[in-house]
């Protein structure tokens, strides 16, 4: 049947409760030029709470929770609702022709936790006898009758997010057609897509299609399959099809087994096929292959007790990771055991058919580490370069190791051609974890496709896991900027074309490491944002943080913008309004509003455009002109013009434009400037300097000399305060007798940054540490010698237990954070945690937030702290 020989007309009826009188409502004809027509509208049941021993059991959508009503679920007819009065409330969901948005039913509240089920009843009208295919993004467990028939009954949820996730061939008679659909949510552990509901008519073909994109590598119902039983493979469109063919392949590639798909046995209620599997293939890891009209469906899988397989890799990681060569082999190789040691342990038990994420997760690690330790088996002798998914290195901050991911196509990497790089950050959670133990990682279908996106557009793509709030501080920054290093040493990465993206509130992330560092990322990919203030902190100058305020800095950059019609979090019109506010501010940018997905779900190449629009961009390294605003010396290049000394609270902007062989500079709030003048680009030797339309000198670019030029004198007392204690490797310092409250800031950082904080004893403090490290001093003037050296130094002063510094004070029983300038070392800063009293609690986990111009201090009451006055130096 031709998708555009498909014609339905959808006709809903529904009683309003008040009245009981039958009302119709008649959706738009099913277009020509479409392949297909969401259904709009519904009748709606309340929420039937499950009984708890059911749901335990997988069994709670086999009651007929509309026998109370005296109704058989599985004999609906047209006037149920005049049976069923107050149990049924009308929800209709407009579909206006010219926005195309997209009808997500929200079945239950983020506060509803509570297993539960609810019925959807509408009526189809059909004006030919068709075959179609019905399209669902539901809950967790679905049931579908459609003419009073079960035309599907799923108990789990297969997969996590897809924008369509159940394909159900059905056939529509002429005329009118009853549909009905029963959905669960019953699991609260994981993510809100699945307590949402929308449906769909589509073409045969528009459904093999989205099919092929939704499954490509994750078909198979589960990926640790045990001895005995058959792989279920998830075939959804396909049923019935005689073109489609299955093959499978060994650990090394070779077929073992091939045949058509219509051999095997299908569940219609299911959408899965059963493949049995011979005892031969007993404790192998097998891929699977799908072959249909729509291309290749792929997934790895294990078959056998997968423990005792992980018994065996870690015979061979024994006998193996003593002779691996390089030290980066060796963290690599470390960082894949780990992570599969750890979804061992942690995930080994429970139900991988409702969220498959960490099994499939797992084999994905076993394949890797297989085939590494099979090229060492067959090069005895030789160092064969661990080339695999997690990269780490030794944080040059506190000596840690520290992670992210990375995929490039080898072709590209060992061509050495320059590769644009896509750096995607990480979703923020209240559950800091590091990369080998987060969900970050886990959903390997995502991964596989942005992979595959990278490689189809000759793009990297590394995904972070950064440390610490990048609001303000510079720990996250620090990251970042080692991990690009990191792949640089084996991956020509170009550095004109390093892009960032972020998803949802991953955005806010996005943009603050764009607009801090315009002289490194050439642009960055905003998804479904939602653009927060980047430091959750009531007691932060909400001023300084405002990253609308330096959307100026991406004057040389590319922005792109992509959100959905039917984004049921953040409204299309504000990401319009943001768009329109600011596009002036870029080098280029683009903003697109998508038909298909939500925030919640998305069709799984949802990243396509992102790569299509950054691809051929590039950083320019000299522009003629540089806009740049900074609150921080710490981010203060921007091509050829480095700013310096800052007023103390202020933002500090400069506009420096070349015309012809003059360089026309503007600014506000800067002491001084660098200007490397070697790399202006001009072609004339001379180069005339003007300052805010006065002329100031020229200068000779073959002399190759960087020109330092005083704009605004700052007095040494207004000398910016030191903002970024961890731009550089710290130190943390503490008396014997604060070692309760040493024990404790260590317990948070390593929570919070993942690694051990370095740190001494103030006796064993050396003078060479006081000049390379920044300091962290923990204490107060009696039991910490260092912080009694600052006291001596009239950094601050102690009198009737009251401590003043810069103007403010405060008690000593009081914790306190402040940041000054180390006076050890004027390039140096430090960081106090003053207190004269132990404690059990600290009220800042994310202590590098809280060197940006603030000082607080906190009042004990109790167990808690109470922040008793904050301000700025």
């Amino acid at each position: 049947m031709s998708r555009y020989c498909l014609k339905l007309l959808f006709v809903v009826f529904f009683f309003c409760s008040c009245s009981h009188q039958e009302k119709t409502i008649q959706n738009r004809l099913f277009s020509q030029s479409n392949a297909v027509e969401r259904i709009t509208h519904w009748n709606i049941t309340t929420s039937f709470y499950a009984d708890t021993a059911a749901v335990s059991k997988g069994r709670y959508m086999d009651s007929n929770y509309l026998s109370i009503a005296g109704v058989d679920e599985n004999n609906i007819e047209l006037n149920i609702f005049n049976k069923l009065p107050g149990i049924f409330t009308s929800k209709k969901i407009k579909w206006e022709t010219d926005t195309n948005s997209y009808p997500l039913i929200q079945l239950l509240n983020d506060t509803a936790r509570r297993p539960a089920v609810k019925y959807l009843l509408t009526t189809l009208y059909s004006n030919q006898d068709t075959n179609v295919v019905l399209l669902v993004n539901a809950a967790q467990a679905l049931r579908v009758h459609l003419n009073n028939k079960l035309m599907y009954a799923l108990p789990f949820k297969k997969s996590q997010a897809k924008f369509y996730e159940d394909y159900i061939p059905v056939h529509l008679n002429k005329g009118e057609n009853t549909l009905m659909v029963k959905v669960g949510v019953h699991d609260f552990s994981s993510s809100i897509p699945h307590w949402h509901f929308s449906a769909a008519i589509a073409t045969a073909d528009y459904a093999r299609e989205n099919y092929a994109r939704e499954y490509a590598f994750d078909i198979l119902k589960k990926s640790c399959i045990p001895a005995g039983s058959a792989a279920g493979i998830y075939i959804g469109p396909y049923i019935g099809d005689t073109t489609v063919h299955y093959i499978l392949r060994d650990d090394s590639g070779l077929i073992i087994q091939q045949a058509g798909l219509n051999k095997l046995a299908t569940d219609t209620l299911t959408g899965y096929a059963t493949l049995p599997l011979a005892d031969s293939l007993q404790e192998k890891l097998i891929s699977l292959e799908v072959q249909t009209s729509k291309g290749t469906l792929k997934q790895d899988f294990y078959y056998g007790d997968f423990k005792d397989y992980f018994k065996r890799l870690s015979a061979d990681y024994e006998e193996i990771a003593g002779s691996v060569g390089s030290d980066r082999d060796r963290i690599n190789l470390d960082a894949a055991f780990g992570r599969l040691s750890y979804l061992l342990k942690t995930f080994v038990t429970g139900d991988f058919s409702t969220v498959r994420y960490w099994d499939r997760n797992r084999i994905q690690f076993a394949k890797e580490l297989s085939g590494y330790f099979r090229r060492c088996k067959a090069n005895p002798g030789k160092q064969v370069p661990y080339e695999g998914f997690i990269h780490g290195f030794r944080s040059g901050l506190d000596t840690s190791l520290q992670y992210y991911l990375f995929h490039a196509d080898t072709k590209m990497m060992k061509r050495g051609q320059k590769v644009p790089l896509l750096v995607i950050m990480p979703f923020p959670t209240n559950n800091d974890a590091p990369l080998l133990k987060s969900w970050f990682i886990s959903n390997y279908d995502q991964l596989s496709w942005d992979s595959r996106l990278a490689d189809e557009n000759g793009f990297a793509v590394m995904w972070v896991n950064l440390r610490g709030n990048p609001g303000v501080n510079a720990i996250s920054y620090h990251d970042l900027t080692e991990c690009i290093k990191d792949a640089s040493a084996t991956c020509n990465i170009d550095t004109t074309a390093i892009f960032v993206l972020g998803n949802s509130a991953a955005a806010t992330k996005t943009l603050v490491h764009a607009v801090r560092r315009p002289n490194l990322i050439a642009g960055c990919a905003l998804v479904n944002p939602v653009l927060d203030r980047p430091v959750a902190s009531d007691s932060l100058p909400h001023d300084h943080l405002e990253t609308t305020d330096l959307l100026g800095n991406l004057y040389n950059s590319h922005v792109f913008i992509k959100c959905s019609i039917g984004d049921e979090k953040v409204p299309v019109d504000r990401i319009k309004s943001f768009y329109d506010d600011y596009k002036r501010n870029f080098n280029s940018s683009s903003l697109l509003i998508a038909k298909e997905g939500s925030h919640l779900s998305a069709p799984r190449d949802y990243y396509r455009d992102v790569f299509v629009y950054f691809k051929n961009k590039y950083r320019a390294l000299h522009p003629a002109e540089i806009r740049f605003s900074t609150y921080s010396t710490q981010y203060n290049s921007s091509g050829w013009l480095s700013v310096h000394d800052l007023r103390p609270h202020s933002q500090g902007t400069i506009n420096a434009r070349l015309t012809g062989d003059t360089l026309l500079i503007h600014s506000n709030n800067i002491g001084k400037v660098t200007i490397r003048v070697q790399d202006l680009p001009i072609s004339s030797e001379k180069v005339y300097i003007k300052l805010n339309s006065n002329p100031v000198f020229s200068c000779i670019k073959s002399n190759r000399k960087d020109v330092d030029l005083v704009i605004e004198s700052i007095k040494e007392n207004e000398s910016h305060t030191p903002e970024e204690v961890f731009c550089k490797p710290v130190l943390l310092v503490y008396g014997i007798e604060a070692g309760n409250l040493e024990a404790i800031f260590s317990q948070n950082w390593r929570r919070k940054y993942f690694s051990s904080c370095p740190k001494k004893l103030d006796t064993n403090v050396t003078a060479a540490d006081l000049q390379h490290y920044n300091l962290l001093l923990l204490g107060d003037v009696n039991n910490n010698k260092i912080i009694k050296q600052l006291a001596e130094k009239k950094v601050l002063s102690v009198a009737n237990r009251i401590v003043t510094f810069n103007g403010f004070s405060f008690p000593e029983k009081n914790l306190s954070y402040l940041t000054l300038v180390s006076p050890f070392n004027t390039v140096n800063k430090c960081q106090l945690l003053y207190t004269s009293e132990c404690t059990d609690v600290l009220p800042v986990r994310d202590i590098s937030n809280e060197n940006v111009y603030t000082f607080r201090s906190f009042r004990k009451e109790g167990e808690k702290y109470v922040l008793e006055q904050s301000g700025m130096f």
